[in-house]
């Protein structure tokens, strides 16, 4: 398999509206190549020193390595939370057509 720098990074927001305005921004500029948006899900945390707990929504977004400092910035200016969840974990391994889409899909990313 080709080395790749693909990531898949987690994120969550309060409905599915949120979610897909914030899968389009990101689709425009390029920095996914593709954002899949979950079923509402129940979140439990710390917040603010209370125990709190939301139904959200999660997202996948799919990209690479190269444009997670970007990912960061539009998310300062895109997310809707004060704090958003931004976690990214490494694709091992993947099907070698996708990872060359994701790859083409996100190599003129838009900063």
């Amino acid at each position: 398999m080709p080395h790749n720098d693909a990531m898949l990074v987690f994120t969550t927001v309060a409905n599915a509206v949120e979610a897909e305005a914030l899968v389009r921004a990101l689709l425009a500029r390029r920095l996914i190549a593709s954002g899949t948006i979950t079923a509402p899900s129940k979140s439990f945390y710390r917040w603010e020193g209370k125990l709190a707990e939301e139904t959200e929504t999660v997202v996948l977004l799919k990209t690479r390595s190269a444009c997670l400092a970007a990912l960061e910035a539009a998310f300062d200016e895109l997310h809707p939370y004060r704090l958003p969840e931004l976690l990214a974990v490494p694709v091992e391994a993947g099907n070698a057509k996708y990872l060359a889409w994701l790859n083409a899909e996100t190599s003129l990313a838009i900063t």
